[in-house]
């Protein structure tokens, strides 16, 4: 049974961390960015990073994405991770100055390559 729950919350936990975001983009009359929040929802979802390598990889270069998307995606999953738990660590304060050209949310990542590319 709570492999079960553990199961079911670890599938559900981005479909959490999306209502959040849309609750405090409601309830922020300036719309300034949360450097907390995002920091709690890159920690959440950032398991996601490995089947998002994988998605894109096949789409984009698809005979080495056996070794590509795997090794793509699990450094993003800890580089996601790490940078949420600064983020949390800091208060939010610290967001602009340890993301780079990481999408600020996995949902804004590219999951489907533009074109394929060249191997």
């Amino acid at each position: 049974m709570k492999k079960a729950i553990f199961i079911l919350l670890l599938v559900a936990s981005p479909l959490f961390a999306s209502n959040i975001e849309q609750v405090v983009a409601e309830k922020e009359e300036d719309c300034e960015h949360n450097g907390l929040l995002n920091g709690f929802v890159n920690i959440l979802t950032c398991y996601l990073e490995v089947p998002r390598a994988i998605t894109y990889e096949v789409t984009a270069r698809p005979r080495s994405m056996i070794v590509l998307a795997p090794v793509l995606g699990s450094c993003l999953t800890g580089i996601r991770a790490l940078v949420g738990t600064g983020n949390v660590l800091t208060l939010g304060f610290c967001d602009k100055f340890i993301r780079g050209d990481i999408p600020e949310y996995i949902w804004d990542a590219y999951w489907l390559a533009p074109r394929p590319e060249a191997d």
